[in-house]
């Protein structure tokens, strides 16, 4: 027995002399928090978030062509202009002091936390995805299925291939293995020399999310809302399906919480067994949400398709 939004609890009722058994279900409605909109927004929507892994502030990109970082309070701190189109992807290095952007302008950039411009790197496809390595190394994704290895410098390392457009990059906790999927469904996994390690194929309807978890594996969460777990020799498991189609997803560093957007705004909290926690209601009722970020277990910021952004505290009701 399972519905969206309540937790089931079952019993065992003994009756009569021949202890005949029977199973009780409740239905008990589970936690919903309330989400705050910060009033400053992007002008258009917003297309990933990051936090920064040493400080409490969060990037922002946007179809605006303009990246943002916050602060946990929910102020804008900084906005960065250099994109000259949208802006579709950022990455914090693991120290923090540096914040990459990529755009549909061919163009990786560098910035300092502080918000002032490092350098700007230039490609010839328009670029979908980044992620900066603990090791140094920055992964660009393009739109014709080239990831380019970059050094912290910016001179190219070497240049990988995919069949179809990269959707999504994410390097290892210990920064030794790149995973990247394409727009044909294929999970490959790179060492950072680099040489591929592992390829699979996964049907996905479309893709949502894609992180390292803590135990080494790295979870992907599909457009149909199917949680899947991949391990480095590239085996494909499922952790939990849920009932709706998923905008958005973002898993916690310890990796104890996942967060899935769906169509309509809602957002539900799950364990990585499955099991519902909270949910969030939606921040503009009907709005579609595209990215969510977590910070620790207790801050969820949520991106949505009109620019604007909302926090949605845990600690609201007790966690």
């Amino acid at each position: 027995v399972h519905r969206p939004g309540y937790q089931t609890w079952k019993r065992t009722l003994r009756i009569g002399v021949g202890h005949d058994e029977t199973l009780e279900y409740s239905l008990v409605p589970l936690p919903v928090v309330r989400s705050e909109l910060l009033a400053v927004s992007h002008k258009k929507a917003i297309t990933d978030m990051a936090w920064s892994p040493t400080k409490p502030l969060l990037m922002s990109a946007s179809e605006d062509a303009t990246v943002r970082i916050w602060g946990d309070s929910g102020r804008s701190l900084i906005e960065l202009k250099k994109h000259g189109s949208s802006v579709s992807g950022g990455a914090w290095s693991s120290d923090g002091q540096r914040l990459f952007s990529v755009a549909e302008d061919s163009k990786l950039n560098a910035w300092t936390q502080e918000g002032s411009h490092v350098s700007e790197w230039g490609l010839m496809t328009p670029l979908t995805s980044v992620a900066a390595s603990s090791r140094g190394m920055i992964a660009s994704g393009g739109q014709d299925g080239t990831i380019v290895f970059w050094s912290d410098k910016g001179n190219i390392v070497a240049r990988e291939h995919h069949n179809e457009a990269i959707r999504r990059l994410a390097w290892s906790r210990d920064g030794s293995v790149l995973a990247s999927f394409s727009e044909d469904g294929v999970v490959r996994l790179w060492s950072d020399t680099p040489r591929l390690v592992a390829q699979r194929q996964v049907r996905l309807a479309g893709l949502v999310l894609l992180k390292w978890h803590p135990t080494g594996s790295f979870v992907l969460v599909a457009g149909n809302g199917n949680v899947l777990q991949v391990s480095l020799d590239g085996e494909v498991s499922e952790l939990f399906a849920t009932s709706a189609k998923a905008t958005a997803a973002a898993l916690t560093d310890d990796g104890s919480l996942i967060a899935i957007a769906q169509e309509g705004g809602q957002v539900r909290v799950y364990s990585l067994s499955g099991e519902e926690l909270w949910s969030v209601a939606p921040p503009v009722a009907g709005c579609k949400v595209t990215g969510l970020a977590w910070h620790k277990t207790s801050l969820l910021a949520i991106g949505l398709g009109d620019g604007k952004l909302a926090f949605a505290r845990a600690s609201l009701f007790g966690r």
